[in-house]
């Protein structure tokens, strides 16, 4: 493997998060790994600008970008990224054509990336120079760690997620928590909602809410969060009559502040139940057609719940797909069996225990 050259000072990287706020977080600990030592010089370029509030109070990043949307102002931006860095890392998964071609035309000369089993035509890998071996039986952070491999950096012992917030943020929720009267209560979180690309990882919402009950009567205040993404559920949620407390807040900063205040937090495969991590809550995802071992939520604070089906995973993103659609085996009432078979007292019961 090409070895980078890494100056005394002033070393240049510009790293590429590509994919949601879940992933992003998942890649903290690559980062946070350049960010503490000063012969580095970081930016971070996000795919959105809500992925970047992943950092957005992290001192250390001298920039954040937010990538544009539109193809020619894409181009344009990339072309004011020439001569700025030594190197481009890629972070994982990221078996995408656009990944490749992206890095290379920000024209820096080391382009790191992970190696695909897929063709390198189809995903324009060969456009990227620096390229690391995967291992499809770890989780996602130490996939990402080892891009630290070109820069001989060790890999840290004991990694953790990180997520930016303010005291302003905290401020926050302590006030939306005690306009609520649940300051000073046993709170579980509850997310039943994820990217809406990708609603196969969706929980019923009518058991969210009998796990909601049933930790009621346990003496536990259940909050359920919506985010853009969920309003078709957030709209079921509200025609119903219900005394259960709701977070609808634009900044995520704010919103990671109020889960750091749970004592739990439910969700599905998204980002809110690794923010829930990076904030010290204890997070519980229900994992369906997504393979728990690469991204439930990482270290001992995270608990993926799934049935362990012989058919799942069936998400070949990225070790054998290009993209993010899954094939369910099942039809009728049975589809999504991987889900659909979990009960709400199986989660129940593992929250508690």
């Amino acid at each position: 493997m090409k070895k980078v050259k890494i100056k005394d000072s002033g070393t240049r990287i510009l790293f590429y998060c590509g994919s949601g706020i879940g992933n992003a977080i998942l890649q903290t600990p690559t980062i946070n790994a350049f960010l503490e030592r000063p012969e580095f010089k970081v930016d971070i370029l996000f795919r959105t600008k809500a992925m970047a509030t992943v950092f957005k109070y992290d001192g250390r990043v001298n920039n954040c970008l937010i990538l544009p949307k539109g193809r020619e102002d894409r181009k344009l931006f990339l072309k004011t990224l020439h001569g700025k860095y030594d190197s481009i890392i890629t972070l994982f998964p990221s078996n995408r054509p656009n990944y490749n071609k992206i890095a290379y035309r920000t024209g820096t000369p080391d382009r790191v990336i992970h190696r695909y089993k897929t063709n390198p035509f189809k995903t324009r890998s060969f456009l990227s120079n620096i390229k690391i071996n995967l291992d499809e039986s770890l989780h996602d952070v130490y996939q990402n760690l080892n891009l630290l491999q070109p820069f001989n950096i060790p890999i840290p012992e004991n990694p953790k997620v990180t997520f930016s917030t303010s005291p302003q943020n905290k401020k926050f929720a302590d006030g939306f928590l005690s306009d609520l009267n649940i300051k000073d209560k046993k709170i579980l979180g509850i997310h039943p909602g994820c990217n809406e690309g990708q609603t196969y990882k969706r929980w019923p919402l009518e058991n969210y809410l009998q796990v909601a009950r049933m930790a009621q009567e346990k003496g536990i205040a259940p909050l359920f969060f919506f985010g853009p993404d969920d309003k078709s559920i957030r709209d079921d949620f509200l025609a119903q009559p219900r005394d259960i407390h709701h977070v609808e807040e634009a900044d995520l900063n704010n919103v990671a502040s109020i889960i750091e205040k749970c004592e739990m937090f439910l969700t599905s495969d998204s980002g809110l139940g690794h923010i829930a991590v990076a904030m010290d809550t204890k997070s519980f995802a229900i994992t369906g057609p997504a393979h728990p071992t690469r991204t439930a939520p990482f270290g001992e604070l995270g608990v993926s719940i799934h049935l362990g089906l012989s058919c799942s995973p069936c998400l070949m993103y990225p070790f054998k797909s290009t993209n993010s659609s899954i094939s369910c085996e099942y039809s009728g009432k049975e589809k999504y069996k991987c889900l659909a078979d979990i009960k709400p007292e199986l989660v129940v019961s593992t929250i508690l225990q």
